[in-house]
């Protein structure tokens, strides 16, 4: 079977993954929901969701596999790096996700082997330090030296014993001095050694000069690429994938090559621009009763033009 086969037939099985229902296009927890009302279905359209891909899957298994090794001294490290909108975060919420904190029965503190932060604007590394601290709830006061400080926040992670830490947006580093960025990875290195703990950080290709700051830290870190979207059968396995996941009582045929067309000309090439236009239009689906996305739909749904934004700033 070639790859192409592959693919079509992970659109196929896609589509025949519900098995048995009213709306046999539909997962069978969203089938449930196409049964509900207007305003409960839109509601639905706007949680969080978790949709499989190839590059996704394949990043998640390789923090999976930082996760299940034994701690050894110098532990690799990953980063990922992608587009703005185009999922980095949601990889790595959902691996936290995947791995919550648990009670620990043999004393107070969690268990919480899987640890996600977010970077903080123009970060040091006392912000670092501060960060995981309060996401531990482990205040500090105010005149703690930074020594103590990182000592805080590498005891607190021993102890819930966290092997492996998510840095979330890297790339806000850049808004800080070269001093301030070198001393905010350098601690995480710091904390690496110390206790035998992998680092996956998340950013732009931007943030890709953060790490060339020093051979040090780019000599630590595996690259992982979150490529934007091209119109290709990858890209149509992921449009089966959404049509399951709308509650809409009719098939779109959304992975149709007309359709994944039409969608990677409106919607672009990352993965948040395509799903704010699908939400977008399935709701329009649903208020509408056509329950079905239609190509008319994606057009009335399209994302305003750089054109049409300066026009409205000339306007103001």
């Amino acid at each position: 079977m070639t790859e192409n086969d592959a693919l079509m037939s992970d659109i196929a099985s896609s589509a025949r993954a519900s098995g048995a229902s009213k709306f046999p296009h539909l997962l069978n927890e969203v089938s449930a929901v196409a049964e509900q009302g207007v305003s409960e279905r839109c509601a639905y359209i706007d949680e969080d969701r978790w949709l499989p891909y190839r590059r996704a899957n394949e990043i998640l298994a390789a923090m999976e596999d930082l996760l299940t090794r034994p701690r050894i001294n110098r532990p690799p490290n990953l980063m990922v790096v992608g587009r703005s909108g185009n999922g980095k975060s949601h990889v790595m919420d959902h691996f936290a996700r995947l791995h919550p904190g648990q009670k620990n029965l043999e004393g107070p503190n969690i268990i919480a082997p899987v640890m996600l932060i977010e970077t903080p604007p123009t970060a040091n590394a006392t912000d670092l330090y501060d960060t995981i601290l309060g996401m531990l709830n482990r205040a500090v006061p105010r005149a703690t030296r930074g020594n103590e400080r990182r000592d805080a926040a590498k005891d607190i992670l021993g102890i819930v014993k966290t092997k492996v830490l998510l840095v979330d947006e890297i790339n806000h580093l850049l808004s800080g001095s070269p001093k301030r960025q070198q001393d905010f990875l350098f601690a995480l290195k710091y904390l690496s050694n110390e206790l035998r703990m992998s680092i996956v950080i998340s950013g732009t290709p931007e943030s890709l000069q953060l790490i060339r700051l020093s051979d040090q830290i780019e000599n630590r870190f595996q690259l992982e690429a979150l490529p934007v979207w091209t119109l290709n059968d990858e890209l149509r396995v992921l449009l089966a994938n959404f049509e399951q996941a709308l509650p809409l009582q009719k098939k779109s045929k959304l992975s149709s090559k007309a359709m994944a067309s039409l969608i990677h000309s409106i919607g672009g090439d990352t993965i948040g621009s395509i799903a704010s236009l699908l939400n977008k239009a399935a709701k329009v689906a649903i208020t509408s009763g056509e329950e079905q996305i239609t190509e008319e739909i994606l057009r009335t749904c399209a994302p305003m033009s750089k054109q049409e934004k300066v026009e409205i700033r000339r306007n103001l």
